[in-house]
């Protein structure tokens, strides 16, 4: 893409662009515009939204008053050209904002660089105008990979195990605790983002994960991870 330039936009073709949906607010803004005004599908390729485990806990449709959710990952060189933010973290600020759709009032940030020059370890806390508050860590330098996401709601909460695709719910009735826990059979998220691409195209409806949606989760990201590295030059001076 190149000065508010999108080919295959232009060339009436469908789009599927891995997450992030762009490097800058005003690119992925360029992209989502383009993409309605050629009627196009422009679909952002956030695959955690296939996990199973996920699927079944945002199908509940119930508030969320607390969202916690844990990213953690050994180091790898790959993907080190960008920070932890954009390169894990996003995955999860778009369950997030994909669980509560209120706007976002307040975001605080921290983060550390330990292995690379960028941002390694990160965590933001995100308050919504519902009350809702969530709390996102994510890590590149850590001993075994963690992705866990729990759901306080009134009454209860759940608790999802996106790495082994589990989701166990602890809620309260009267005076009586029920636990429930579930294992799912595991998915190819790729294959399942593929196909949900497909269906929207031949159905000419919305993606499942779509440029607007993307949008709000770059956006957020970029708030996250320019607050740490003014944290970090502050600390620096």
């Amino acid at each position: 893409m190149r000065g508010g330039e999108h080919p295959l936009l232009d060339a009436g073709i469908d789009v599927l662009v891995e997450k992030p949906i762009a490097a800058t607010l005003e690119e992925a803004r360029a992209l989502v515009r383009r993409a309605a005004e050629r009627g196009r599908i422009l679909q952002v390729g956030h695959l955690e939204r296939f996990n199973p485990a996920f699927r079944a806990l945002a199908a509940q449709n119930t508030r969320p008053l607390f969202i916690d959710i844990e990213r953690l990952a050994p180091f790898k060189s790959r993907g080190t050209d960008v920070d932890v933010v954009l390169d894990l973290m996003i995955h999860d600020l778009d369950l997030v904002l994909a669980l509560e759709s209120a706007a976002v009032e307040h975001v605080s940030a921290c983060g550390f660089s330990v292995l690379t020059d960028a941002i390694d370890i990160a965590n933001a806390r995100i308050e919504f105008a519902s009350g809702c508050v969530a709390s996102v860590s994510a890590s590149r330098v850590s001993q075994v990979p963690v992705r866990k996401l729990r759901v306080i709601r009134t009454h209860g909460y759940v608790s999802a195990d996106l790495q082994n695709q589990r989701l166990r719910a602890v809620s309260k009735r009267g005076t009586a605790i029920r636990e429930t826990e579930r294992t799912f059979e595991r998915t190819d998220a790729l294959r399942l983002q593929a196909e949900a691409f497909v269906r929207a195209i031949r159905a000419k409806r919305a993606p499942a994960v779509g440029g607007g949606e993307g949008r709000r989760a770059l956006h957020l990201a970029l708030q996250v991870g320019e607050l740490i590295r003014r944290r970090i030059r502050r600390y620096q001076a």
